[in-house]
């Protein structure tokens, strides 16, 4: 699986937090979930970053917030070196560590935010809940630990994650996509207690489209900037309207995502 990352990041450009902030669903959907943000700025961990751009949003947001503290972890050194790339061109610091997310290097009770956003639906078997054990271990009594998944009640998710499949288009290996139920389950097994159920891009069909929209136009020269201005104006509609439709969003939305958090011993 690992080589089936590290051939994905190598594909991925360096991204502008601005850019994400503001049209990137995900983004926003870690943020109604985290919210309000700390007054003393963010100790958090973010396990299986990927790019980490959306812990890196996280910061430039609370930038007036001293101290932040930001772990990003992840397997694949491609991985850490395309988000160190990402946060020098944000002008941002954060620790970059290569672990395992079932291995984390930290001591108990380290952080106040633990979060990861399209990494446990990666896993089967006792890993699937293994996971959830070890970003629970490493979250301070008090603390959240925040994870958001693709919906397996999606229908759109599911037709367009099949049609890439049968193409063998589908870049990211093995996704076993989670309910709200099982997500809800995991974390209660894991000794955490469940508090906010939020989800994005209900709007999933518009969503996935404008993804191929933009696969396509980096194969074709003659769609400039009018219609990339385009597609980022309806994106904002979709993301606009998926926030009125967060309480339903956590049972329809294309991801879903759940706070949950970690009482004292």
């Amino acid at each position: 699986m690992r080589e089936t990352w590290d051939r994905l990041w190598l594909k991925r450009a360096v991204l502008d937090v601005n850019e994400v902030i503001s049209v990137d669903s995900c983004y926003h959907l870690l943020r109604r979930l985290i919210e309000p943000l700390p007054d003393n700025g963010l100790n958090i961990l973010e396990v299986g970053c990927g790019t980490g751009i959306r812990t890196l949003s996280l910061l430039k947001r609370s930038q007036c917030c001293l101290p932040n503290s930001a772990v990003l972890v992840d397997y694949s050194r491609t991985a850490l070196a395309l988000a160190m790339k990402n946060a020098e061109r944000n002008g941002l610091r954060v620790n970059l560590v290569l672990a395992d997310a079932f291995k984390l290097s930290f001591p108990d009770n380290t952080f106040d935010i633990v979060w990861n956003g399209g990494v446990n639906e990666h896993f089967r078997g006792e890993a699937r809940q293994l996971i959830f054990n070890e970003m629970a271990r490493v979250c301070k009594p008090g603390g959240q630990v925040i994870v958001i998944v693709p919906n397996s009640l999606n229908l759109p998710y599911r037709l367009w994650k099949g049609v890439f499949e049968r193409r063998g288009e589908w870049e990211y290996g093995l996704e076993i996509p989670y309910s709200i139920f099982e997500l809800r389950s995991k974390l209660r097994n894991a000794g955490l207690v469940p508090v906010k159920v939020s989800g994005g891009g209900t709007l999933a069909s518009l969503s996935f489209l404008f993804r191929l929209i933009h696969r396509r136009r980096k194969h074709d020269s003659a769609e400039a900037p009018a219609t990339i201005r385009s597609i980022r104006i309806l994106r904002k509609i979709v993301l606009k309207t998926d926030s009125l439709l967060k309480v339903i969003g956590g049972f329809t939305g294309a991801d879903i995502g759940i706070k949950a958090l970690k009482h004292g011993d």
